[in-house]
């Protein structure tokens, strides 16, 4: 159970929002994969949500619940108005990073762009205003097992 956190004079105040994913564990060949994990985990899915948790222990969806397939890697900007994450549309269809407005929904992809379509993109993270992610466009493979590299 969680409460109040205590600050540094044992005052307490509220817990922020949680931002996460709930994913659907993998099945067939990547039974047992780790989402996100790993050289076989980075592009490994089989279905999920973006949820944030209130102080108050309320869940919401931060996006449609049939908008994504899968959805991963959410991370919160330092001003806390948008959540940058990989999303597929689609099972099979590749990974894309997107952005949510966590107040009014408006939903943009960063990475989409008709002209490239293959590779993936992933672990988005917000450095200032500046939104870093990895791809596997670039068409490396590692030398040890031939998995995609980024």
């Amino acid at each position: 159970m969680l409460g109040p956190a205590a600050t540094a004079t044992g005052a307490s105040r509220a817990l922020p929002p949680i931002v996460f994913v709930s994913r659907v564990a993998p099945t067939g060949a990547a039974t047992g994969q780790v989402p996100g994990l790993g050289p076989g985990g980075t592009f490994a899915g089989s279905g999920g949500r973006l949820l944030e948790r209130s102080p108050d222990g309320t869940v919401r969806s931060l996006v449609a619940v049939d908008r994504f397939f899968d959805v991963a890697d959410p991370d919160v900007s330092a001003d806390g108005a948008h959540v940058a994450f990989s999303a597929r549309e689609r099972s099979g269809a590749p990974w894309r990073v997107w952005t949510v407005e966590r107040q009014r929904g408006g939903l943009r992809c960063v990475t989409c762009d008709d002209t490239l379509v293959f590779g993936d993109d992933a672990d988005p993270s917000w450095w200032g205003d500046t939104l870093l992610y990895v791809s596997t466009r670039g068409g490396g493979r590692a030398f040890y097992d031939g998995t995609p590299v980024t």
